[in-house]
């Protein structure tokens, strides 16, 4: 997708890789890309990866806004499950491409399984560690292993296989994003919040110290 924009903004180009399976046990590399920017000189920046083989399909064109914030409703209508494991990546390594192409090897079930890794950075990363909750700014993108289905006769199946699936790439990680949180990962909340988390602890304690507030990525307060 391509935006124009006016000379006072930067120039920004986002990549958002994925390994994908597909229920009829087609696989995929896709590319979610999006340029905000002179079309010409997208143009220019993507012909690299236009070089790289011959696309099964080739969607980038200038979109409109409000196109790009409603282009996947069908795609996540409602009815559809997802299970979904996710983490930060610090940079891309020959072990994570490693892991990521076995995870999507190993798919079998009749469903869609993605390892996806969109992009960090940014204005995110402009800002230190310590001046907000969140720590992960030094993070270049993310990693998550996500499932989609419809049938809840699978449901068990499809969540066992997708955290199994994250055992092979959680060492490759370091903390996750909040609102990817499940359960299972309570344990990861301090590596999450890094140096922050003792900060987290005693706020949580002075101003809600009976957990009245923990229907979310849960910091819990200090036992009295």
């Amino acid at each position: 997708y391509y935006f124009e924009h006016s000379a006072a903004m930067p120039d920004e180009l986002n990549v958002d890789a994925a390994a994908v399976r597909l229920p009829n046990d087609q696989r995929m590399v896709t590319l979610d890309v999006c340029y905000c920017g002179p079309h010409a000189t997208g143009e220019k920046l993507l012909e690299p990866l236009r070089k790289i083989a011959k696309p099964i399909v080739d969607d980038v064109k200038p979109t409109h806004y409000a196109t790009l914030q409603t282009m996947d409703d069908q795609k996540f209508d409602h009815g559809q499950r997802y299970y979904v494991k996710a983490g930060f990546r610090h940079q891309y390594t020959p072990k994570l491409v490693d892991a990521v192409i076995a995870t999507i090897q190993d798919a079998k079930l009749p469903a869609v399984h993605a390892v996806a890794m969109p992009q960090a950075g940014g204005a995110i990363a402009r800002i230190k560690s310590d001046a907000t909750a969140f720590a992960q700014r030094g993070a270049s993108g993310h990693v998550l292993v996500i499932s989609s289905w419809r049938d809840p006769a699978l449901n068990d199946a499809i969540a066992d296989w997708t955290r199994s699936s994250w055992k092979r790439i959680e060492p490759l990680t370091h903390g996750f994003y909040v609102n990817d949180f499940n359960p299972d990962d309570a344990a990861r909340l301090s590596t999450t919040y890094g140096a922050n988390f003792e900060r987290l602890v005693a706020l949580r304690t002075k101003v809600d110290p009976n957990n009245l507030f923990r229907l979310n990525a849960n910091i819990a307060p200090r036992a009295r």
